[in-house]
């Protein structure tokens, strides 16, 4: 990887693993508004986003995690219990929040050279509002997201192509 990257190789290696272990994982947060253009700032954790019922302890890879530091339910936008893990690997923080079905829309995006899957725009702003009153990163989130959104003149439509494209999948699934 290169010096000027946003990731740290050890924050990729996680990503990369937790793919790995789990092709269904979806990554949210920083990752996902960086990885879609959205936000331009280096990334320090991972979100990473799993159905309700998915056993961690069948599941998920825990060679890389050093300390876990929190287990709660949290509620979303919609007033949705949704149960979040922290975990610590080394320096990076990792958090799994295990939402309904309906909430999983993704986009495929190459991060670096591996396909992962990204949480819609949609549902990560909206992540980043619900966390916006805890830390003043979530506010500064906010504030490039929505300036990029409206000064880039292919940003709001960008943003609505990828929005429509996801409820146009999510609503086959049907």
């Amino acid at each position: 990887m290169e010096k000027n990257v946003k990731v740290s190789e050890e924050l990729f290696d996680l990503v990369k693993n937790i793919q790995i272990s789990n092709p269904t994982a979806i990554f949210g947060g920083s990752i996902a508004l960086n990885a879609l253009g959205l936000l331009d700032r280096p990334i320090h954790d991972i979100d990473v986003l799993f159905p309700i019922g998915f056993s961690m302890s069948k599941n998920f890879n825990f060679k890389d995690i050093d300390a876990f530091e929190s287990s709660e339910t949290i509620t979303d936008f919609d007033g949705v219990p949704v149960q979040r893990v922290g975990m610590k690997s080394s320096k990076t923080k990792i958090c799994v929040f295990k939402l309904p079905s309906e909430q999983l829309q993704y986009t495929e995006v190459d991060f670096f050279g591996l396909k992962i899957c990204v949480q819609n725009p949609e549902q990560a702003i909206w992540a980043k509002i619900c966390y916006s009153d805890k830390t003043y990163k979530h506010r500064k989130d906010l504030f490039e997201v929505f300036k990029n959104l409206l000064t880039n003149p292919n940003g709001l439509q960008r943003f609505t192509n990828i929005v429509n494209s996801n409820k146009k999948a999510y609503n086959s699934k049907d």
